[in-house]
């Protein structure tokens, strides 16, 4: 696979962006569905739903550039809901906040599965390691939308200022993660 060829830095902010809403709505529907069958208090969904949907508008871009295959979106959904699923089963009395661990192990899982699909790339470790910083920092933007209840200000506004945050996300893992496909060596 030739991987000297470069993706523009917006075009890959702007697909991971809306593969971020993608996510979200898929996360929506898949808790929707789960609740409908009886299946609640997990956790699993969120990483299925995110992963799916940044990693497919990631691959829409990918596989203009690259021989990239659908399995960049599998390696994603298996690597998020894996770690996941492990996560959903142990205990609250054992570990009351999981979707940190989650995320870092999910994270770690799907950048190393991914990064088995990038060719003879000799910066494979760096795009699990930007992976990584990318999916945790994206969820520390949404974490922060527990502190905008603190606020003094106009329910209008903290509206906007959660919706803002929940979804600046995908910019974050635009911005983390795209100057491994921007700037190729």
């Amino acid at each position: 696979m030739d991987m000297t060829q470069t993706i523009k830095f917006k075009q890959w902010i702007a697909y991971n962006f809306i593969g971020w809403f993608l996510g979200a709505v898929f996360i929506i529907v898949l808790s929707g569905v789960l609740d409908s069958i009886g299946i609640e208090n997990m956790q699993f969904y969120l990483g299925i739903g995110i992963g799916a949907g940044v990693s497919f508008m990631q691959w829409i871009l990918l596989r203009k550039h690259f021989n990239i295959g659908f399995q960049w979106i599998s390696s994603a959904i298996i690597g998020m809901g894996l770690c996941f699923i492990v996560f959903d089963l142990i205990p609250s009395s054992m570990l009351a906040h999981k979707l940190p661990f989650s995320m870092l192990s999910g994270s770690l899982l799907s950048g190393i599965l991914q990064s088995r699909y990038l060719g003879l790339d000799r910066r494979k470790k760096l795009w699990i390691l930007l992976s990584v910083l990318a999916w945790c920092l994206a969820t520390l933007t949404v974490f922060s939308v527990d502190y905008t209840k603190h606020l003094h200000a106009p329910i209008w506004f903290r509206f906007v200022l959660n919706l803002s945050l929940i979804l600046s996300g995908g910019l974050v893992m635009g911005l983390v993660t795209g100057r491994y496909w921007s700037q190729r060596v």
